[in-house]
């Protein structure tokens, strides 16, 4: 057998069976310049691969009370699976040790993503635009907060771990799973809608299939050109042929490793999981006799509707606290991505300067609202996208935070306590002598460095 077939039969790649061989594991024999693999010399290894690989269960264990979900649930864990695949580093996605901001950021430096390219496909805004598109990405940024808050004890990771360590947060977050999934929507609609304001600022605003509709006839071409990329941009179009291979992020090295599959069983590979997301996009984008062209927007509109509308009760049954802390994890990593696209497309469109006091001003408005959001504000995805931003010098720096009271930090103004004093009496009940005003003074400049 040559090493492809050997790798067609266990399932692996084909550097996995140059491993074994390395290793010797696998004896081989070289004819013609190509290798084989002598299956009588191999059988015991290769048997005990064969067998360890149909022993893997196939599909995930599914409680029947929750089958219905399960279906939405598998599609948002994969596509969150394959973000992590994609841009994580080879060594950080051996170890399954993944974090938000690193995504991003990844996300931002491998599709190179340039702040002028999307000024060029965008154009710059007039004041008039630019206000309503900062109005929903202001409206965006609430349903952001309400869907964050209160913040989970891990914000920005997004391995096994951190899942654990989210628990029981989760389990207060999701108390009612419906109206967070429906928040959590309610945001990334909002930043569609801002993006799709700037190709078109009229249409139908109180409708949301008028904004979907308008974002993939006007905004979703220029967004694939420079921010929407892979896998955020999976989408099944009519008449469109849709080539894996021809996608840049699966033909990467590192997600072709086994290390690279789902770790849950069918334990997708990344371009096996793009295709089943894209078979499931298939099947919803039917439309009566036609088929229209349906994206991640539009199954997370279908998502809502059917966790808000018609199967509110069923999601009661998501009892333990597994399902819903993988949820709120690939929700929370959805939402910050959109979110951060909304920014970048902003922040191009208009000014550093604009962006960022429109930033600031957002923060000291929520701030005077809640002392508990000003004091956990930097925990919040926001501040945290924008601190990505900064360091990749997307922006030169942030907004400022105001400092937080620390009731043990002396307070004492001298002019007011001067002002203010009472003096005591001399005598031999207390033992003392008068203050003595010019001799215990302190300057502002003075009181200012204590």
């Amino acid at each position: 057998m040559t090493l492809g077939e050997v790798a067609d039969h266990i399932q692996v790649s084909e550097s996995a069976v140059r491993t074994w061989i390395r290793k010797g594991r696998l004896k081989v024999v070289r004819s013609g310049g190509t290798l084989f693999v002598p299956y009588a010399e191999n059988s015991a290894f290769l048997l005990a691969r064969l067998h360890a690989r149909l022993a893997r269960p196939t599909r995930t264990y599914v409680p029947p009370e929750i089958s219905r979900y399960s279906k939405w649930h598998s599609i948002l864990d994969e596509i969150s699976w394959v973000l992590k695949a994609a841009y994580s580093d080879p060594e950080d996605l051996k170890r399954k040790r993944f974090r938000l901001d690193v995504l991003l950021a990844h996300y931002i430096s491998k599709n190179k993503i340039s702040l002028g390219d999307t000024r060029r496909e965008f154009r710059p805004t007039n004041g008039t635009v630019a206000d309503k598109v900062w109005q929903d990405l202001q409206r965006g940024w609430y349903n952001e907060l309400a869907f964050s808050f209160p913040p989970r004890s891990s914000t920005l990771g997004l391995s096994f771990q951190d899942v654990n360590t989210n628990e029981e947060a989760t389990a207060t977050r999701f108390l009612f799973p419906s109206w967070r999934i429906t928040t959590a929507y309610y945001a990334i609609y909002f930043f569609l809608r801002a993006i799709t304001r700037l190709k078109q600022p009229v249409f139908r605003l109180e409708e949301h299939g008028a904004t979907l509709r308008n974002f993939k006839s006007c905004a979703l071409r220029p967004l694939e050109r420079t921010l929407w990329h892979f896998p955020l941009n999976v989408a099944f179009c009519p008449n469109r042929r849709q080539d894996v291979r021809a996608i840049p992020q699966l033909r990467s090295r590192q997600v072709r490793f086994n290390y690279a599959r789902h770790p849950r069983p069918p334990n997708h590979s990344p371009a096996e999981a793009y295709r089943w997301i894209l078979s499931v996009f298939r099947h919803h984008a039917r439309d009566g006799s036609a088929m229209k062209h349906y994206t991640l927007f539009d199954y997370l509109h279908d998502f809502r509707i059917w966790a808000n509308y018609l199967e509110i009760e069923h999601l009661l049954n998501l009892r333990g606290p597994g399902y819903k802390a993988f949820l709120d994890q690939s929700l929370a990593t959805i939402l910050f991505f959109v979110g951060g696209i909304a920014e970048l497309v902003f922040l191009a469109c208009t000014s550093e300067t604009i962006f960022r006091n429109r930033c600031q001003r957002f923060f000291e408005v929520v701030a005077a609202s809640s002392t508990d959001i000003a004091d956990k504000y930097s925990l919040m995805p926001p501040a945290q996208r924008l601190e990505v931003y900064t360091q990749l010098d997307l922006m030169r720096c942030g907004i400022e935070y105001a400092p937080k009271a620390d009731p043990n930090r002396v307070q004492v103004r001298p002019n007011s306590l001067m002002n203010n004093r009472r003096v005591e009496p001399d005598g031999a009940a207390n033992g003392s002598q008068p203050i003595r005003s010019e001799t215990n003074s302190t300057s502002p400049a003075a009181g200012s460095r204590r």
